[in-house]
């Protein structure tokens, strides 16, 4: 059991770190705060300093004896959450905290956030692609980042789709990204849920098949009434009479949505 003086240093500590307040948190460890301390929801200092310190302040509690090996759940909303250091610091762009937590503390750029239920762990590359930190994403690749992170149902390439992050999207495929990994959602059907028609040029140009997935991007199209996209689609070589899964056209997907000239553009091409 922690006696009451240890408690009121340990929360003293916390608030000053939470605060950034440099001059605090040097005294308290003088006088004996514990730098390893874990708040009421076992959240390490570490990460609370991570979030919220300069660079200088996290350099000094490293100094006094932090673990960077320790890791909590900061909760951010219901369903997103902190886990790691490297996630905390690419998420926040936290550019020189990153360099200094890869390139001098040597955790490894791939680290992943602590388990949290059954939802897979994010790294630092995946929450720098979901902030738009796109010179993050570049220095994670370059530190040799793997760039088929998966997550759920998505990979990296989704994310970059999903957040229009177009330069990281380019990044990752550079890198090696994979385009076709089995058992998630087909890209071009992702892109189709988009505006952006870059995202689809940039797979047909990696050939990424238009017409061999359960699901072919048209339907997407299709779907969500874009004209524009179903003709560029069947200009670049998408089938228009490719059959989904339960037996259904492109043709008779219009037909049931009342999407009135697709199901004439698309009667123009299946006679």
């Amino acid at each position: 059991m922690k006696d009451k003086q240890t408690k009121n240093l340990e929360q003293q500590l916390l608030e000053a770190v939470k605060n950034n307040h440099t001059e605090k948190v040097k005294t308290l460890l003088s006088q004996g705060a514990n730098v390893n301390l874990s708040d009421a929801s076992e959240v390490p200092l570490v990460m609370w300093a991570a979030l919220k310190c300069s660079l200088d302040l996290f350099q000094h509690l490293i100094n006094e004896g932090a673990d960077t090996n320790q890791k909590g759940i900061i909760q951010l909303t219901e369903t997103s959450h902190y886990g790691n250091l490297t996630g905390i610091a690419a998420a926040e762009g936290k550019f020189d905290l990153l360099q200094y937590l890869i390139e001098t503390l040597e955790i490894d750029v791939d680290d992943p956030e602590i388990k949290h239920g059954t939802t897979p762990q994010w790294t630092a590359l995946q929450w720098a692609i979901s902030k738009g930190e796109t010179a993050i994403v570049q220095y994670l690749l370059a530190q040799g980042a793997n760039p088929n992170p998966l997550y759920s149902h998505t990979t990296a390439l989704h994310i970059c789709i999903q957040k229009q992050a177009i330069n990281s999207f380019k990044y990752l495929l550079k890198a090696g990204a994979k385009t076709n990994l089995p058992g998630y959602r087909p890209l071009l059907s992702e892109a189709c849920r988009y505006p952006n028609h870059r995202f689809l040029e940039i797979l047909v140009e990696q050939d990424v098949a238009l017409n061999a997935e359960k699901q072919a991007p048209i339907f997407f199209a299709v779907a969500y009434g874009d004209l524009d996209r179903v003709k560029w689609l069947i200009e670049k070589g998408a089938n228009p009479v490719v059959q989904d899964a339960h037996g259904h056209s492109p043709l008779s997907l219009a037909k049931k949505l009342g999407l009135k000239k697709i199901e004439k553009y698309l009667k123009k091409l299946v006679r």
